[in-house]
């Protein structure tokens, strides 16, 4: 998400996603997801937060979409 705007974040009109299947091995497991995009559309006054949603089979699970989140936000230094 576009910070800024509240709004998806776009690179040449398409907005940045990830998507990651995993099968969980513990319960306080983790998984990385990569984002690929042309990064040359960041400066420094770009802020990313990243939302996540969590789904079991077809059905969501858990949601974690905080615009505010400092710990989901990357900020260009």
């Amino acid at each position: 998400m576009d910070k800024k705007t509240g709004k998806a974040f776009l690179v040449n009109g398409k907005e940045v996603s990830s998507e990651v299947t995993f099968t969980p091995e513990t319960a306080d497991g983790e998984v990385t997801v990569s984002f690929t995009f042309d990064g040359s559309v960041i400066n420094r006054d770009t802020e990313i937060v990243v939302f996540e949603t969590l789904y079991r089979d077809e059905t969501e699970i858990a949601v974690h979409a905080d615009i505010d989140d400092k710990d989901q936000t990357y900020e260009e230094v």
